[in-house]
C-alpha cells in the first residue's frame, strides 16, 4: 500500500501542484486480468479494449498466452488487408519509440515508428513502388515529421527542446543524434544529476555539455557536432546557463543556452543574461536560446520586449511553443492552454528561418532554426580625406601668409567678405592637400567602442535600473 501511494504521488507531480490522496478511497479489484511476463503487452491491451467495447466482463481465462498470440496474428492479418487513406496514413506513420533499420523497414513495410518518414531522405534510398505511392499521397498529411526534415536546407541548423527528462527520453534523442541532422542540439530540463555518468550522454557524432541540477527538475544538456572547435565554455551556477563559442568557417558564433525555472524572478534572470551578453564582442553574432518561462503572448507581459529593445536584440519566435492540459479544481474541468516561452534571441540577421513543430514526447515543441552563415562579399569602404601632414600644413601656412588680402577691403558686406576669404583659403589648401578618396583598411568605423566600453555601458544601464527600482 505504501509503495502504491508513493508511486501515485511521484506520477502525479506537476509544476503547479501535487495531488493529495488523503481523501481518496482505494479499492482492490481482484477479478481484473493480470498481464504476465510472457504476454505481449500491446496485444493484451488491444484484446482487453475489444472485449470492453462489446460490454463484456473481463476474466483471466480470456487472456491465455495462446489466445493472445492468436488474437495478435489475426489482428496483423486484418491490418495488412486495409488500404490506408491519406488521413489514416499520417496516423499509421506516427510517433512510437520503435526504431528499425532501413532494410527492416523496406522488408516489413512497417511504418509504425518515430521519424519513419525521415528515413528515405536521410539514407538517400529509393522506396519500393508500394510504399512510394502511399508515401507521396501522404506527403501533406504526414506533416509532423516531413516538415521537420524538409525544413533543413543543408546549412547550419540548431534544434532546441524542453525535453522534460533526458533520462526518460534518451532513446528518442538518440534517434535524432544518430541521423546527424543538426549542428547543435540544446535540451532544457534534462533532469540529470551527478549520479548520471557522462558516458550516458556521450555520442559518436556529438560532444556534450552539461549543467545538471537534480532529477526532479532543471538542467541543460547540449550536443555539438564533433567537427566544430568549441571554446570559451562557461557553465554558470548563479542561473541555469551554459555559454560557449564555436568557429564555423570564418564566423565566430557565441551561444547562450539558458533555462529559467517558473518560480525564479524574471527581472533578476534577465539582468544576469544581460550581464553575460555584454561580456562578448558585440560585433560577433550572439544567440540566446532557451525556455525562459515568460509567456510573450500575454499582452501585459512586456519584459522580454523591453529586454530586446534595450539591447538591440530580436526575438525570432512568436508562436506557441508549449501546450498543456490542466485540471481546474474550481471548475472541475480540464483546460487547454498554450504559451510562447521557448525563445531564440539574436543580435544580428543570421537567422534565415525558424520553425515550430510538435514533439511527440514532450509538452514543449521542437524549435528549429537555420542560419545563413555564407560569408558575404567584402565591400570596401572609402572616405574623402586630405593629407594634412606637418609638412603640408607648413606649406599652407606659408602661402596664406604670402597672399595679399587687401582686395577684401573693397568688398561690401561681412558675408561676402567671408565667402571671398573662404574661397582663397580653400584654393590654397586644395593646391597643397587636395581631397582624395581613401580606402579604409579598418572596417570598424568606431574602433574606440571596444568590449571594455560596452561593459561600462551595461553597468550604466544596470545602475539606472537599480535607481528606478529604489525610486
Amino acid at each position: 500500500m505504501q509503495m502504491r501511494n508513493k508511486l501515485l504521488s511521484n506520477d502525479s507531480f506537476t509544476k503547479t501542484r501535487l495531488i493529495d490522496f488523503n481523501n481518496w478511497l482505494f479499492r482492490a479489484a481482484n477479478s481484473v486480468p493480470q498481464i504476465h511476463d510472457d504476454h505481449d503487452s500491446g496485444a493484451f491491451i488491444c484484446l482487453a479494449a475489444k472485449i470492453l467495447s462489446y460490454n463484456l466482463k473481463l476474466n483471466q481465462n480470456q487472456f491465455t498466452n495462446d489466445y493472445i498470440i492468436n488474437f495478435k496474428n489475426n489482428l496483423i492479418d486484418d491490418i495488412k488487408k486495409v488500404e490506408l487513406s491519406n488521413d489514416d496514413y499520417s496516423i499509421a506513420s506516427g510517433e512510437t519509440d520503435i526504431w528499425l533499420s532501413t532494410n527492416e523497414i523496406i522488408q516489413t513495410n512497417d511504418t509504425n515508428m518515430f521519424f519513419w518518414d525521415l528515413l528515405p531522405f536521410a539514407n538517400n534510398i529509393s522506396l519500393p513502388t508500394s510504399i512510394d505511392h502511399n508515401y507521396k499521397q501522404s506527403y501533406k498529411s504526414s506533416y509532423h515529421m516531413l516538415e521537420f526534415y524538409n525544413f533543413l536546407n543543408g546549412k547550419f541548423s540548431i534544434l532546441h527542446l524542453n525535453i522534460n527528462s533526458f533520462y526518460m527520453k534518451a532513446d528518442e534523442i538518440q534517434m535524432i543524434l544518430d541521423k546527424k541532422l543538426f549542428d547543435i542540439i540544446m535540451l532544457n530540463e534534462s533532469k540529470l544529476d551527478e549520479t548520471i555518468p557522462t558516458k550516458f550522454t556521450d555520442h559518436i557524432n556529438y560532444i556534450s555539455l552539461r549543467r545538471d541540477r537534480t532529477r526532479n527538475g532543471g538542467g541543460i544538456l547540449i550536443f555539438i557536432r564533433r567537427e566544430y572547435k568549441v571554446y570559451k565554455i562557461n557553465i554558470h551556477f548563479k542561473i541555469e546557463c551554459i555559454c560557449f563559442s564555436i568557429k564555423y568557417y570564418k564566423t565566430i558564433l557565441n551561444l547562450i543556452s539558458c533555462y529559467k525555472p517558473p518560480n525564479e524572478n524574471n527581472q533578476i534572470f534577465l539582468d544576469t543574461i544581460e550581464e553575460i551578453f555584454y561580456t562578448y564582442d558585440l560585433l560577433n553574432p550572439i544567440f540566446i536560446i532557451g525556455d525562459i518561462n515568460i509567456d510573450i503572448l500575454k499582452s501585459n507581459n512586456n519584459i522580454i520586449l523591453n529586454f530586446t529593445k534595450n539591447n538591440n536584440l530580436k526575438n525570432e519566435i512568436t508562436q506557441p511553443t508549449h501546450s498543456i492540459l490542466r485540471y481546474d479544481n474550481n471548475t472541475n474541468q480540464s483546460i487547454f492552454s498554450e504559451s510562447c516561452i521557448d525563445l531564440i534571441i539574436h543580435n544580428n540577421n543570421l537567422i534565415q528561418s525558424t520553425k515550430i513543430i510538435d514533439c511527440p514526447f514532450s509538452s514543449h515543441k521542437f524549435i528549429l532554426a537555420n542560419l545563413e552563415l555564407i560569408a558575404e562579399k567584402k565591400q570596401n569602404k572609402f572616405m574623402n580625406m586630405r593629407n594634412l601632414s606637418i609638412v603640408n600644413v607648413e606649406k599652407i601656412n606659408f602661402l596664406i601668409d604670402k597672399h595679399d588680402f587687401s582686395d577684401i577691403k573693397t568688398i561690401i558686406g561681412s558675408n561676402n567678405k567671408w565667402i571671398c576669404i573662404k574661397d582663397i583659403l580653400l584654393s590654397i589648401i586644395d593646391s597643397i592637400a587636395p581631397v582624395k578618396k581613401i580606402l579604409l583598411k579598418n572596417n570598424r568605423i568606431f574602433p574606440w567602442i571596444d568590449n571594455e566600453l560596452n561593459h561600462f555601458k551595461f553597468l550604466r544601464n544596470l545602475s539606472k535600473k537599480q535607481a528606478e527600482k529604489s525610486n
